[in-house]
């Protein structure tokens, strides 16, 4: 689709080289990805907020080995019972929460002046925020009612995770 948008709009040469930077910039996301999920799920695993298994590490390569497998596992079974196109829809939506959800969080850490003493501060400070809000509500709420089923997919696996972790944390990890 994006191709075929491109061809329309600049030909098929300026198409192509669109093309190839499209590809680069998704394996530069997805070696992101491929980088940070494992480490999170060890992170959280050491946290006690994960299975344990996913906080060893390997003792000659010093990764989460157990938890790459797991990554793995996940993103073939993703790979499985979605196309490529479901699969860019329902992750980044998942993805466009947690940017809300951080930003969102930035008015709640000033009203209970959490951090004031190392907060950067912002000229514009109400209304950068509130703009990013805004546009990335928009933005969430177009590609929810262009794609309900994957966004859906989305919100729910996201949604799913708060009990999830009340359910470690008391039961794996009551201290905290």
């Amino acid at each position: 689709m994006f191709e075929l948008a491109a061809r329309n709009a600049f030909g098929s040469d300026i198409s192509r080289i669109l093309g190839i930077l499209s590809g680069i910039a998704l394996l530069s996301s997805l070696s992101a990805f491929i980088l940070l999920g494992p480490r999170v799920y060890y992170a959280m695993s050491v946290d006690k907020l994960f299975f344990p298994f996913a906080a060893r590490v390997h003792q000659r390569y010093h990764v989460p080995g157990r938890s790459i497998i797991l990554q793995g596992g996940i993103a073939i079974l993703m790979v499985l019972f979605g196309s490529f196109e479901q699969l860019l829809i329902y992750i980044g939506f998942a993805l466009g929460i947690f940017p809300l959800m951080a930003v969102f969080g930035l008015f709640i850490a000033r009203k209970k002046k959490i951090g004031e003493k190392s907060a950067v501060k912002m000229r514009a400070y109400p209304f950068v925020p509130i703009f990013f809000l805004l546009s990335s509500i928009i933005l969430l709420f177009l590609a929810y009612m262009n794609r309900p089923w994957e966004s859906s997919a989305a919100l729910l696996t996201v949604f799913l995770g708060i009990p999830l972790y009340f359910f470690w944390r008391t039961k794996f990890n009551p201290d905290a």
